[in-house]
């Protein structure tokens, strides 16, 4: 499962999926596990969320008789849309529970089409960022016609800001003919990347639209890969 999903980039993007499944009423799974690893298991119903500057609060629909442990964090998971995140309990009345979400929300990824994985072979790209400051020899760790993944230090990383524009200028010293632009959706730990090593932060970046360049990048790339 973990290999699916990826850090929501930022809250506008969590609130977002949280609105939809509001309004589809979506199936939410919930789970405890004790100190002897019984999980125990709930399905629930989306309410409604209440979100503020300090926490965001779940509010969810449980079938009757369930109980639960107040000393015990949830799981809420929802299949079909994609998103997981841990949670603590804040009070069960009139037959509704209220869970605060921590920090920390996974969203599955959304992909139509094949990404290029460089799990085993060294892709290293420059780039451009905020169409100002460039950086050399940046390790490409996957590509789709749709966006891209950098792995690069914790510095680098603490340098880029989601929200901001970030371009391929070249490719294993193949230069692109027009720069290859999108926006920076997201940082994760690599430690939660397959195929990474620690101490690398990856950052994820989804192009506008869908470009011809980028799949004939991506039928070279496998060539040569």
């Amino acid at each position: 499962m973990k290999d699916e999903f990826r850090l929501a980039g930022t809250l506008k993007e969590f609130y977002g999926e949280l609105e939809n499944q509001k309004k589809a009423k979506s199936k939410i799974l919930l789970w405890q596990t004790d100190l002897n690893g019984n999980r125990n298991t709930f399905e629930t119903v989306m309410q409604g969320y209440l979100a503020n500057k300090d926490q965001t609060t779940i509010t969810l629909k449980p079938q009757a008789g369930e109980t639960f442990d107040k000393n015990l964090p949830f799981f809420i998971y929802e299949e079909k849309k994609g998103m997981l995140f841990k949670g603590r309990y804040e009070n069960f009345v009139n037959g509704i529970l209220r869970v605060l979400a921590e920090n920390k929300v996974f969203l599955k990824e959304k992909r139509h089409v094949s990404r290029v994985n460089f799990h085993y072979t060294k892709v290293f790209v420059n780039i451009q960022y905020g169409k100002k400051i460039d950086f050399q020899h940046i390790k490409l760790k996957d590509i789709s016609e749709f966006g891209f993944g950098l792995l690069c230090t914790e510095s680098m990383a603490k340098a880029l800001t989601v929200g901001v524009e970030l371009g391929i200028k070249s490719i294993n010293g193949l230069e692109m003919p027009g720069s290859l632009d999108g926006i920076i959706t997201h940082k994760t730990s690599s430690s939660k990347v397959k195929g990474s090593k620690g101490g690398l932060k990856l950052v994820g970046v989804k192009f506008d639209k869908q470009s011809k360049l980028i799949g004939k990048v991506i039928k070279t790339l496998n060539k040569s890969s």
